[in-house]
């Protein structure tokens, strides 16, 4: 996999900004071509609820982090190891983002 990490205090605000511009205002991501752009989405939702709100992420993340091959906590009294696996899945959902997005045509 390539090197693109958003989170992990390794941001690259110029590829951010790329999917950002593409989300919708609110609701899903309409195009079905860019799944991983609708993951990103989703998954920017419950990391701002996590790190802003406190609320869990785990059931609303679970089948996403099936496909991206990420085990998230399952110790909930450990908060350090619910971030670790949170970035992991953020930074998987990143690239695929990313990838999808030079591979789409017509860009």
């Amino acid at each position: 996999m390539i090197a693109i990490s958003y989170w992990n205090n390794k941001k690259n605000p110029e590829l951010v900004k790329i999917l950002d511009d593409e989300m919708p205002v609110e609701g899903k991501v309409l195009d079905r071509k860019r799944k991983a752009l609708e993951d990103w989405r989703r998954l920017s939702n419950a990391y701002y609820r996590w790190y802003n709100d406190g609320d869990s992420y785990r059931a609303k993340l679970r089948a996403m982090a099936k496909r991206y091959n990420v085990a998230l906590a399952d110790r909930w009294d450990m908060r350090s190891k619910q971030n670790e696996t949170l970035e992991e899945l953020a930074d998987a959902v990143f690239q695929a983002a990313i990838i999808e997005k030079l591979n789409v045509k017509g860009n």
